[in-house]
């Protein structure tokens, strides 16, 4: 049976693809702590990010109910002072939408998982910098231009600290400063692309192009890679529409469900 929605059609699930590239997503962007209920991961990383600061289902189960572990959980977020926040992907139960609807949580940053295979006719481009750890030049620029805020900076140092994988960190400079940005993460033979950025005022000027061109090439000949995946979210009509041109399409979506403050 063919899942599609009225905003992107998406082809019939391949659960078994969806939980590798899930479990690849959270080595690529850790959180810095884990706890398990059940089949769910609550993941936290001191508020930076809803991916590393959300309950995630690794994989369904049938021990306490639904109901009950949504309190659980609520009362976890609670205890860390972090809003509660649900991501809900093709591997959560289908039941959960609808009952975090009831409560109140409400839906938001529907996203696509893109995937194909390497192109490998990519090559670098000489004005693409590419370094095997984060200098400070492209986590400064980084910082200043998503913007991460400063009290979560030191967080996220840790988490790229955490980052397995082989990870290539990609930015391009222009008058003395960092502009456009991205890493990819690579096991075996599949390379996941994350934190593609380009500063506001250098958007539609091609920069975004360069990076993922330079770190697709990476990862296909400096790392044998030959396939390719990222996240990005459905309604960045122009991002989408970038990947698509380098062979990825989408294959599943997410969406968050957030518990709103009362």
């Amino acid at each position: 049976m063919t899942r599609a929605d009225a905003e992107t059609p998406l082809p019939e699930i391949d659960s078994s693809l969806v939980r590798q590239l899930e479990e690849a997503s959270y080595r690529a962007w850790p959180s810095l702590r884990t706890e398990r209920l059940g089949g769910w991961l609550l993941r936290s990383a001191n508020g930076h990010t809803r991916r590393a600061n959300s309950v995630n289902v690794l994989e369904r189960d049938d021990g306490a109910s639904l109901s009950e572990r949504i309190v659980l959980a609520e009362k976890y977020y609670a205890s860390l002072a972090l809003p509660v926040i649900f991501r809900l992907t093709p591997l959560s139960e289908p039941e959960l939408d609808g009952l975090l609807e009831a409560r109140g949580y409400q839906k938001c940053d529907r996203t696509l998982t893109m995937f194909g295979e390497a192109q490998v006719a990519e090559q670098k481009d000489a004005t693409v910098t590419l370094e095997t750890a984060p200098s400070a030049r492209w986590f400064e620029g980084f910082c200043e231009n998503s913007p991460v805020p400063p009290e979560n900076r030191q967080t996220l140092r840790s988490m790229l600290d955490r980052v397995e994988g082989h990870v290539c960190y990609a930015s391009v400079m222009e008058a003395g400063r960092a502009v456009a940005f991205g890493m990819s993460v690579v096991e075996g033979q599949r390379a996941g692309f994350f934190e593609i950025l380009v500063a506001p005022d250098r958007r539609g000027s091609g920069l975004g192009r360069r990076i993922v061109q330079s770190l697709m090439a990476w990862a296909n000949q400096d790392m044998g890679a030959t396939e390719m995946w990222l996240q990005v979210v459905a309604d960045n009509a122009p991002a989408v529409t970038l990947y698509r041109s380098f062979g990825l399409e989408p294959i599943y979506a997410y969406h968050y469900r957030i518990k709103p403050n009362v």
